[in-house]
């Protein structure tokens, strides 16, 4: 842990941790976050706010799900393959394991390019199981270019309705990103899942469906 002193009487608190740990505190005060007021602040500096609670004694208990996606070799030791953590990335096999082992199991069926399959549905809003889908086909971050923030936000890449609402057609993006797509960023998408960014200035960058 590290005290960071900052101008106009701001200080910044960092804290390395095991990944797991990290990605479930960051989980929680996230709920946090979202239960405050709707206000000014941001959603990172309810978070804040929500740790500086947390840490005075004043949180609500919460339990939230971590999600690692693991293959079946693995999760019966045949092979050592590292799990994917949502949001952070791959993990070594046992800490995959023990995680897998407190928690409900779901299947996900990949199809020959080893892609998540995907649900569809006629509505604007996914279902719980196709906002997860489209989570696990960006292995859990944001879908732009280079960034490895987690998932915030999923949003149509064609506009509903011409677009269904499926894994292939929800990207997942960071709030940054998110921003920048309905702002003069333009982003098409392929019949594989490939994403196609083209930036103000014409410059074109891909990304696709993470492989498991």
């Amino acid at each position: 842990m590290e005290f960071t002193p900052l101008p106009d009487g701001m200080a910044k608190l960092s804290i390395i941790l095991p990944a797991i740990d990290a990605r479930q505190a960051y989980d929680i005060l996230t709920c946090d976050a979202r239960s405050l007021p709707k206000d000014d602040r941001t959603t990172d500096q309810k978070r804040a706010d929500a740790f500086l609670d947390r840490f005075l004694g004043y949180g609500v208990d919460r339990k939230v799900k971590v999600h690692v996606t693991i293959s079946l070799e693995t999760l019966m030791g045949l092979t050592e393959d590292p799990g994917l953590l949502d949001g952070y990335g791959p993990i070594a096999a046992d800490s995959a394991r023990e995680l897998a082992m407190h928690g409900p199991w779901r299947g996900l069926l990949l199809d020959e390019y080893r892609r998540a399959s995907e649900l569809s549905r006629d509505q604007y809003r996914p279902t719980a199981d196709i906002k997860q889908f489209a989570e696990l086909n960006a292995g859990g971050v944001c879908s732009a270019p280079g960034c490895t923030t987690p998932i915030q936000e999923l949003d149509h890449t064609t506009p509903w309705p011409q677009g269904k609402t499926n894994a292939t057609q929800l990207k997942g993006y960071c709030a940054h990103h998110h921003h920048l797509k309905h702002g003069d960023y333009t982003a098409t998408l392929d019949e594989d899942g490939t994403l196609h960014w083209r930036t103000p200035l014409g410059r074109h960058y891909t990304t696709h469906p993470h492989q498991y």
